[in-house]
């Protein structure tokens, strides 16, 4: 199955530092421009924004996008929620105007989640394409012991 995978990666101003150094080693991991697979910066509405400059002078190896999230509840989980919701309806409505019409997947990437292996791009697309046949919406963690509420980990490939 042909198609990009977005990585959203997002962040509030606490964190800036540590999704833009995730950024840059995910870029370190690449040894050439890779047009399957797209960095989304995913700013909350009070963060102090990841700068166009800043993304392309030292994210060579990726398309890079951004989006920042609506005003809404600051804290966990309500904000981390808060913020995917309106980043999963703009991609949404990116993908209704044709800017992400060829992407499979999104990746929810936080800065504490890092790839542990230098070919680890490759096995996600490979994974999600090896479910496609299943029309799978998500592949993830299931977390169902020591949380309030069965869920799935946000940090996962969702379609």
């Amino acid at each position: 199955m042909s198609g990009r995978i977005v990585i959203a990666l997002p962040y509030y101003t606490d964190d800036r530092a540590a999704t833009f150094r995730l950024a840059r080693y995910i870029c370190a991991l690449e040894k050439a421009y890779r047009d399957d697979t797209e960095l989304c910066f995913v700013a909350r509405s009070d963060a102090i924004p990841i700068m166009p400059h800043e993304m392309m002078a030292y994210i060579p190896s990726f398309k890079i996008s951004w989006h920042i999230c609506e005003p809404g509840p600051i804290g966990h989980p309500a904000g981390a929620n808060h913020m995917m919701r309106d980043f999963f309806v703009e991609a949404i409505k990116r993908a209704n105007n044709g800017e992400w019409a060829d992407v499979k997947a999104i990746l929810v990437c936080e800065a504490d989640c890092v790839p542990c292996a230098k070919d680890w791009l490759d096995q996600l697309h490979h994974e999600w394409d090896m479910q496609a046949d299943r029309n799978t919406l998500v592949i993830g963690c299931y977390r169902s012991e020591n949380v309030d509420r069965p869920h799935i980990n946000g940090n996962a490939l969702w379609h």
